[in-house]
């Protein structure tokens, strides 16, 4: 089960909350609506997933987890702004690494729009020519 924990080679926190709160996701453990805490906990799962197959250079696999995560409609509300920042960001690491800029760039300041507050966003940005 990888997907649950992890040690990052870099010395992180790569449990799936330690990811999750790395890209601004907050950890909202109350029960509220049932349809957006399983929304966004499938969101979350695929957002963590998709940092994990960055990590070991599977990027058609981690476009693929974020395109899923993303096509969802419920991702459009504005109650999940911040989730759906924060797939954008992934989306714009695995453009960057796979060598596209200009849809690293896209996806970077679509992620910014969505939440200005996005740091890996803005850092995405910065590293761009």
């Amino acid at each position: 089960m990888r997907w649950l924990r992890r040690r990052g080679s870099h010395g992180g926190d790569e449990t799936v909350f330690g990811v999750l709160a790395e890209y601004g996701i907050p950890l909202d453990m109350s029960p509220g609506d049932p349809q957006a805490a399983l929304t966004t906990g499938v969101a979350k799962a695929g957002i963590y997933q998709a940092h994990v197959a960055i990590g070991e250079g599977q990027l058609s696999e981690a476009l693929a987890h974020l395109d899923a995560v993303l096509s969802d409609p419920a991702m459009r509300h504005p109650a999940h702004a911040e989730v759906a920042a924060a797939a954008l960001a992934l989306r714009g690491r695995a453009h960057e690494a796979n060598g596209q800029p200009i849809s690293a760039r896209l996806a970077y300041e679509q992620a910014v729009a969505l939440n200005p507050s996005c740091r890996r966003a803005a850092a995405g940005l910065t590293r761009l020519p």
